[in-house]
């Protein structure tokens, strides 16, 4: 049986006729794979010392989903490929157009990478959509929350 199946059963049937059969079996596979979570040890040792009375079976079983997830249902997403640049996300007006020009675009240029304003760039197509484009494709993201601008949060 592979690892993957063995986990699989593992949170398939946490409910033996006796639970502290099943954290044995579970204790060694977590040690079998050398898994160090801090947590699954620690319930692994209630659920040892107290059998069937102790509460947080339910824990161990959501903890190795977790496990699970993190090992085998994993999503292969594209390599996002950053480009040379920090996107500013501000209000557009002409006392945050001096602070862009002024501030942000020179530290910005200072540290070798180009400013991205979305005002800047033509497009054709959802503003939302190409925020959404440019901000993955940065660097790292400005927000300037002056003139208290929800839209710059979403």
């Amino acid at each position: 049986m592979s690892e993957k199946e063995i986990l699989k059963n593992l949170i398939d049937n946490p409910k033996y006729p006796n639970v502290s059969e099943w954290v044995y079996e579970v204790e060694a596979f977590l040690d079998e794979i050398q898994e160090n979570n801090e947590e699954a040890w620690i319930l692994i040792d209630g659920i040892k010392q107290q059998g069937t009375a102790f509460q947080h079976c339910e824990n161990l079983v959501a903890l190795l989903r977790q496990l699970y997830k993190k090992k085998y249902d994993k999503i292969a997403t594209p390599p996002i490929t950053k480009r040379n640049q920090i996107f500013v996300a501000m209000m557009f007006s002409a006392e945050t157009d001096f602070t862009y020009e002024e501030v942000y675009k020179p530290v910005i240029q200072s540290l070798n990478y180009v400013a991205m304003r979305i005002d800047e760039k033509q497009f054709n197509g959802s503003i939302i959509g190409e925020i959404t484009s440019e901000i993955t494709n940065s660097i790292a993201l400005i927000a300037d929350l002056t003139g208290n601008r929800g839209g710059v949060l979403s």
